[in-house]
């Protein structure tokens, strides 16, 4: 059997490069080949696929399953450019034999060949290119053309033997490896003309582009690989990138597109897309007549199967690969660069990173728990099952690389009848505070007992404390298990703590320790006892993810004897408890549903507002007559003036049948919900109200009895039911707070069948709030609170509001899927003109919700710290990974600094002195890129809030709301003088042309501003009266070790290296390059002047930029600024950075560059640039020292040290 090696950074999404790494793999094991994988990264779809595959046994894992490298293979097919470090010693060692493909497309690695072409020449067999013009480029690069080989964007051969049926033009589908910043604006054009459009983000889809999606469109519009799928369908396609567009592929262009790999130039912006809709609407029937002439054409030419089949023919034997020490480390650099590349999104591999307490945090923590060391006291028990020696051992193992040594560990065999006892008596005969009882196979983080130990420091008041876990996944991605806080209603259903439970043994000991007859969920009855002696709040949840486990919850629940015990445990402790409910479990998902007694039939009022509309109206009473069981009732309308004859004639006729159970109420002002119902309390009997939009439809006979048996505890104030479409979907699951502007609706649209994350769409639970469409409360409860706000919240989050009003009263608010009703959603307020109401509720209404709850809107108990707060609900919230819970007592200021971009300006200004200032216990907090959303500031409630680069004035009511919800000083931090950015700045059109004005408005909210320079501070001095200057340093991990290794070769290395913001600046070296274009090397990292030819470097990510930098050896650096005032208050950073790198420097002779080191300043003239030049060339040995003395004195002053931060502190947080 042949053996192919393929090698690619990641196997994530679904790009052109990716998706064609998968098919390069399927054809190899369908051809009988061995398939050995190298990927760092393999999301679960790629996994999933690949093990399921019919020759899934002819794959091998290599990277992640450490297995070891054949000697020999065929074929080593690497794309990117990306050698593992596995792969990397064998080349290094020659351990190794085969023939090398390397696989070009139009990325980073594709254009810059950051590791050489001279080592791609070295080792390649072939060297393939998707286009013309990327044949050209790699060719220029250096890339032997004998090496080069066109292999074009390809389509599978299942796409080239479908038979399409295009259909009259309706729909286009727009595909994009990313987001599309012209896409609403190609939907208005093209639904102007009655074309639908839909729009495929292959950053963020679930599954890659298929034959069965695109066949459902007329149209296709994208770029790449989805141009050469469709056309081989037979599907009209369209060129297109962002705001650029090349039209319809047709007979005229589609050679000059093949030469690109269909991708857009910069003469193909558009500018008005109406016109561009319109073309394509004219010119679609010849499309569909051109493209099914073309398709076989297409077919033949980019067969996926054909083009490897013609590549196959000329494979030579395999021969010995060998590269040495410094070629080796070229690939390391640019593999460490791919990694950390990261798509739109955020891995959790990255976000349980960022999770890691810092050293200097896990110090302090050891330093609390030295002075309370009763909380370190944790002893850890572990359940061994399955007598499975291995799982054991791994929790073992794990346990010993803590950085808070457990107490002790004492394993138990479960399959003893002694177990419960032996644990009993190991505890009870102890001295320790707490014991965490935790399933063998559970693997603790190494900070794991270390958090523990802190939280029960914070709260000691907690008996019961239970974590987050990671779900363990062999060859995939983890998954997360982020839980809510005690949720009494949800445990009593489903065992959602887990089986790895904290209890302190003064708990554990009082209560009577673990029971017999509980194999599985050992603790469970335990923390029932606790919970009913002291209450939830004897509960604590660490919202942190402390262990990997193998078994969610969702498989525990579903085996029979935990259900067995699950339903047990639940009766004893309603029995307990005196309730005298019925307890059942349901086999398929392990929910245990509770029916509590109803002792009496109170007379319930029904109060229904409204107005006009009267079909729903109807619809609605009549279906609760006829359909609910539930019969001891009243109804009141509350009618707002309805003017419709038809709803007159309708109240009319009730009011003259003079009918017990029916009052109408008439409320004639202007629409007022929360009035309206207040209106109808007034007048109601019942002790029970259950308030119902009319356009609410009864559905189920037993609806109210659902809701009345919880309402009817004591400690409930508010039921919601489950409201749905009429296609039975999710049209509100409760309310969420502390996400989005402050409040969102939970589960919207999901399907009837679906579980919800936690089993929350199918167990009774808690919730923060639920909606008043169908909100069922006890006149108590009602009276107690005040009823509803029809003066600040009169139609909007009324409800909302006396939802938390009751949680201050401390009763819990309910929400039941077992009683479900359809709502038409609003249906009484749909024109605003008629009705005199937003349609959905505005920024005001929820700036009002601020205004009333400040920060006790931030968190919702029964949605994870760690979930989203902007975006999509129930998705790890990513934005926020960096942010750590204050030390306990909070003995340090608490900044939030927020961060617009991850290249040098968010890491010198913000990412990097954070980290310094952390480090030396200046401040803890955390970083966030972009502006802080209100309700993470709620939650993080800073000392202070820094905004980076805040150059827009819709940041005055957001920072408005942040002193809403927190006292966080403002603080404003600026590093460019942007009023005067100069004409050639790349970044000028993306300035308001009233910047100034909109700096001093957003300065006015500022309680401090931060800026990098002298000049800056001064440039600004109008702007704030208290104007700090912190200069920008070096991070010492990042650029201390570095120095720049001398080729010495005949010609000198002179170039420069930076942003892409430089055109003006770099135009002074044009006359230059031209001067010495026969004497030195022009190198230019970053950008380079217009039309020169030279060695360039392409940006990459900051981590790697200072390696980067230093590896390009460079003999002298240019460093020049046009004279103007912008660049009068730049930085000396470009000086710092090279220097760092020991590379001597001639600069502009301009203020930011007189600070003091030893680099030649010269006037920005022709002659004075070209004498230095040749005069620091003319002694190659000067010039090496000349560069160790800058680097020296960088290294004296010019760091993040203990010295270097001293001003960052005093601008940040004051002196110490």
């Amino acid at each position: 059997m042949k053996k192919i090696l393929l090698s690619i950074d990641k196997l994530e999404n679904f790009s052109q490069t990716e998706t064609t790494f998968y098919d390069v793999m399927e054809y190899f094991t369908a051809d009988g080949w061995q398939v050995d994988l190298i990927a760092k990264r393999i999301s679960s779809y790629w996994h999933h696929r690949i093990v399921s595959a019919t020759y899934r046994d002819q794959i091998r894992f290599v990277y992640s399953q450490e297995l070891p490298l054949e000697p020999v293979y065929a074929l080593i097919w690497i794309f990117q450019g990306y050698v593992c470090p596995k792969l990397n010693d064998a080349f290094l060692k020659s351990t190794i034999s085969g023939r090398v493909v390397f696989q070009h497309f139009e990325n980073y690695s594709d254009y810059d060949l950051p590791y050489g072409a001279g080592l791609e020449n070295k080792l390649s067999w072939l060297s393939l290119t998707s286009s013309t013009s990327s044949y050209v480029m790699l060719a220029e690069k250096g890339i032997k053309q004998s090496r080069l080989k066109y292999f074009p964007l390809s389509a599978t051969k299942d796409f080239c033997s479908f038979e399409p049926n295009i259909a009259a033009f309706s729909k286009v589908l727009v595909v994009s490896e990313g987001s599309d910043e012209s896409l609403a604006e190609k939907k208005a054009a093209l639904e102007a003309l009655g074309i639908g459009l839909d729009h495929v983000n292959l950053a963020h889809a679930i599954i890659p582009l298929s034959m069965e999606l695109l066949t459902q469109y007329q149209v296709v519009v994208g770029s790449g690989r989805c141009i050469v799928q469709a056309l081989c369908l037979g599907i009209p396609a369209v060129v297109a990138e962002q705001s650029r567009s090349a039209g319809l592929v047709g007979e005229g262009n589609v050679s000059k597109l093949n030469d690109t790999g269909f991708r857009c130039s910069g003469k193909h912006v558009i500018d008005d897309w109406a016109i561009w809709a319109k073309e394509l609407v004219e010119g679609f029937d010849a499309g569909v007549e051109w493209t099914r002439k073309f398709r076989m054409r297409a077919s033949q030419h980019w067969n996926l199967n054909s083009i490897i089949e013609k590549l196959k023919v000329g494979l030579p034997e395999p021969v010995k690969l060998s590269i040495n020490e410094e070629e080796w480390q070229r690939f390391d650099l640019h593999r460490r660069v791919m990694d950390t590349i990261v798509d739109e999104g955020i891995s959790v591999e990255k976000w349980l990173n960022d999770r890691i307490p810092s050293p200097t945090r896990i110090e302090v923590l050891k330093s609390f728990i030295k002075s309370y060391p009763e909380f370190g006291q944790i002893a850890v028990v572990i359940i061994d099952r399955d007598g499975v020696d291995g799982q054991t051992s791994k929790t073992i193992e794990s346990l010993k690389q803590q950085h808070l040594i457990p107490y002790a560990i004492y394993v138990l065999n479960a399959a003893k009848e002694s177990t419960h006892q032996d644990l009993n008596n190991f505890v009870f005969n102890s001295t320790f505070y707490g014991v965490l009882i935790v399933e063998a196979g559970a693997v603790f983080l190494p900070h794991t007992l270390l958090v523990w130990a802190e939280h029960c420091m914070r709260d000691p008041a907690k008996s019961i404390w239970y974590c987050d876990d990671i779900i363990s996944y062999e060859n995939d991605e983890p998954g997360l298990y982020l839980k809510s806080d005690c949720d009494i209603d949800l445990l009593r259903a489903w065992p959602y703590f887990g089986r790895n439970i904290f209890i302190t043994r003064e708990a554990f000991c009082k209560f009577g320790g673990a029971d017999v007859g509980f194999n599985h969920l050992i603790a469970h009855p335990l923390c029932w006892r606790i919970i009913e002696d002291r209450g939830p709040v004897s509960v604590g949840h660490i919202s942190e993810v402390l262990m990997a486990v193998e078994q969610p919850v969702e498989i525990l629940a579903k085996i029979p004897e935990v259900q067995r015990e699950l339903q047990e445990a639940t009766s004893q402790h309603l029995q307990r408890c005196d309730i005298s409910a019925n307890v059942t479990v349901d086999i398929a998902t392990g929910l245990a549903r509770i029916a509590y007694p109803i002792a009496s039939r109170p007379l319930i009022s029904i109060i229904i507002p409204g107005r006009d509309r009267l079909p729903f109206l109807k619809q609605c009473i009549d279906s609760l007559i006829e359909v609910s069981q539930y019969t001891n009732y009243e109804i009141l309308l509350v009618d707002n003036a309805s003017e419709e004859q038809e709803m007159l004639d309708y109240l009319h006729q009730l009011e003259s049948l003079n009918l017990s159970r029916f009052k109408i109420l008439r409320y004639n002002a202007p629409f007022n919900f929360a009035a309206m119902n207040n209106l109808a309390v007034q007048h109601a009997e019942g002790e029970v109200f259950l308030f119902l939009n009319n356009d609410v439809k009864i559905i189920q006979p037993d609806w109210i009895e659902e809701m009345l048996q919880h309402v009817l505890r004591p400690e409930v104030g508010i039921v919601g039911a489950r409201l749905e479409f009429e296609n039975d979907n999710v049209e509100h699951g409760g309310y969420i707070i502390g996400v989005g502007d402050g409040i969102a609706t939970a589960h919207r649209g999901a399907e009837k069948d679906i579980n919800g994350f936690m089993m929350r769409l199918k167990a009774v639970r808690g919730a923060t709030a639920v909606s008043a469409a169908c909100m069922m409360m006890r006149r108590d409860v009602f009276k107690e609170v005040g009823g509803f706000d029809e003066q600040r919240l009169p139609v909007y989050f009324s409800d909302v509001d006396i939802a938390l009003s009751v949680r201050e009263k401390n009763y819990i608010t309910v929400w039941t899927p077992h009683a479900r009703v359809k709502h038409a959603g609003g249906a009484t307020r749909l024109f605003k003109e008629k009705f005199g109401v937003e349609p959905h509720p505005n920024h005001a209404t929820f700036a009002k919700l601020i205004d009333i709850w400040g920060s006790k809107i931030a968190q919702d108990n029964y949605y994870n710290y760690h979930m989203a707060k902007v975006g999509s609900l129930f998705h790890l919230g990513t934005r926020t990974s960096r942010i750590q819970q204050p030390l306990p007592g909070k003995p340090l200021p608490v900044v939030l600094a927020s961060h617009t971009n991850w290249t040098g300006c968010g890491n010198y200004r913000v990412i990097k002195p954070f980290k310094a200032l952390e480090q030396t216990l200046a401040l803890e907090g955390g970083v966030i890129h972009g502006t802080p959303s209100v309700m993470e500031v709620a939650i993080a409630q800073p000392d202070i809030i820094l905004l980076a680069l805040s150059l827009d004035d819709a940041i005055i009511p957001i920072i408005e709301n942040y002193r809403k919800v927190s006292n966080a000083k403002i603080v404003l931090e600026y590093d460019d003088n942007y009023p005067k950015i100069p004409q050639k700045n790349a970044f000028r059109s993306q300035i308001p042309k009233n910047i100034a004005s909109r700096l001093r408005r957003i300065a006015e909210h500022a309680d401090w501003m931060v800026v990098s320079t002298k000049p800056l501070a001064q440039a600004y001095a109008h702007l704030h009266n208290d104007i700090r200057v912190a200069r920008n340093k070096l991070d010492i991990e990042q650029w201390r070790h570095l120095c720049s290794q001398k080729r010495r070769k005949i010609k000198p290395r002179i170039g420069w290296a930076g942003g892409t913001s430089h055109t003006g600046d770099l135009e002074i070296l044009l006359p230059l390059i031209k001067e010495l274009s026969d004497e030195v090397e022009w190198v230019f990292m970053g950008m380079k002047p217009y039309g020169i030819e030279c060695e360039f470097h392409q940006p990459v990510p900051f981590e790697r930029y200072p390696e980067k930098l230093s590896s390009l050896d460079l003999d002298l650096a240019l460093v020049p600024l046009e004279n103007n005032v912008f660049n009068e208050c730049k930085s000396n950073l470009r000086l710092l950075e090279l220097g760092a790198c020991g590379v001597p420097i001639i600069c502009t002779d301009i203020a930011p560059y007189r600070c003091g080191l030893p680099v030649t300043c010269v006037q920005n003239r022709f002659h004075l640039w070209l004498k230095a030049i040749r005069e620091h060339l003319a002694d190659r040995q000067a010039l090496e020292e000349a560069g160790e003395k800058l680097r020296n004195k960088i290294h004296q002053k010019w760091f993040l040290d203990e010295q270097g931060i001293q001003e960052w502190r005093e601008a940040w947080v004051g002196k110490a």
